[in-house]
C-alpha cells in the first residue's frame, strides 16, 4: 500500500511543480511576440544548426555556458580508440559491463536500504529538478525579457524560440510523468515483483543461457558475450536511438516549435 501511496504523492508533487513552473516563466514568454513585432525574423533558421553571434543571447550563452576542456581521460581513450579500436572497445565493454552490475547492485541495495516507496520519492525529485537544458532556458528567458528591446536584434528571436520550445517540451514531459504515476498508483505494490520478474528474465533468457551456449563451442565467445551484449543494450543502442531523435528534432526545426 505504501508503494500505490508514494506513486500518487510523487505523481501529483511532480505535476504541481511543473504547473507551478511554467507558470513562473510563461510571463516572460512575451519577449518572443515583442522581437517578432520590433524586427523582420523572416528566414531565420530555428532547428538549432545555425549560429548567429551578434546579438545578446550570442553574449549570454558565452557567458552563462563553459565549454569544458577535454580531460586526460578522454586524450587517453581518443589516442587507444586511434591506435587500436577493436581492442580498445573490447576493453571498454568490459569495464561497462562490470560498472553496470556494480550499479545495479547499488541500486538494488538503495531499494532495499531506504525502500521501494524511498526509491519513488527520489525518482520524482530528480524528474522536478530537471535536466540542465530546461533550467538554462528558463534562466536565459528570464534575463532576456529584463532588456530593453533596442538591446536586442532579430538574432534574438532564434534563441528565444528554442528556449521557449525547450521549456514547454520538459513541461509536458513532467506533466505526463506526474500524471502517469498517479494512473499507475493503484497498481504500485505490483512492482517489485514486476521489477524482480523482469530482472530474473533478461539475467537468465539473454545473458546466461546464451553466454552458456556460446561458451560450449567458444569460451572466449562465451566470456566476451556478456559484456558485449550489455554495451550494446546499455551504451551503443540508446546512442544510436538519441542521435536519431536529435536529428529528427533538428529537421523539423520551425514546424516543432509552432506546435506550441
Amino acid at each position: 500500500m505504501e508503494i500505490s501511496i508514494a506513486f500518487f504523492i510523487t505523481g501529483l508533487v511532480v505535476f504541481v511543480a511543473a504547473m507551478l513552473r511554467y507558470r513562473a516563466v510563461q510571463e516572460h514568454f512575451g519577449i518572443e511576440g515583442r522581437i517578432a513585432q520590433e524586427y523582420d525574423i523572416d528566414g531565420l533558421d530555428l532547428s538549432g544548426n545555425a549560429e548567429y553571434n551578434r546579438c545578446f543571447s550570442h553574449q549570454w550563452v558565452n557567458q552563462n555556458v563553459q565549454s569544458q576542456k577535454p580531460g586526460r581521460l578522454r586524450r587517453v581513450f581518443e589516442r587507444r580508440m586511434a591506435d587500436n579500436t577493436l581492442v580498445t572497445l573490447l576493453w571498454l565493454s568490459l569495464i561497462l559491463s562490470g560498472a553496470a552490475m556494480v550499479i545495479a547492485l547499488l541500486m538494488l541495495g538503495s531499494i532495499a536500504a531506504i525502500g521501494p516507496a524511498g526509491a519513488v520519492f527520489f525518482f520524482g525529485a530528480l524528474v522536478i529538478i530537471g535536466p540542465g537544458n530546461a533550467k538554462m532556458s528558463q534562466d536565459f528567458i528570464q534575463d532576456i525579457d529584463e532588456r530593453e528591446i533596442e538591446e536586442l536584434c532579430a538574432e534574438d528571436y532564434a534563441y528565444v524560440r528554442i528556449a521557449v520550445c525547450e521549456i514547454r517540451r520538459w513541461t509536458a514531459v513532467s506533466t505526463f510523468l506526474g500524471i502517469s504515476f498517479m494512473v499507475f498508483s493503484p497498481f504500485g505494490d505490483y512492482l517489485p515483483e514486476i521489477l524482480t520478474t523482469a530482472i530474473s528474465l533478461f539475467t537468465v533468457y539473454l545473458l546466461l543461457t546464451p553466454a552458456m551456449t556460446l561458451a560450449e563451442y567458444s569460451v572466449v565467445l562465451g566470456i566476451l558475450y556478456i559484456p558485449v551484449l550489455l554495451m550494446l543494450l546499455f551504451v551503443i543502442l540508446p546512442g544510436l536511438l538519441f542521435s536519431k531523435f536529435r536529428s529528427e528534432r533538428e529537421e523539423e526545426g520551425r514546424t516543432t516549435c509552432a506546435r506550441w
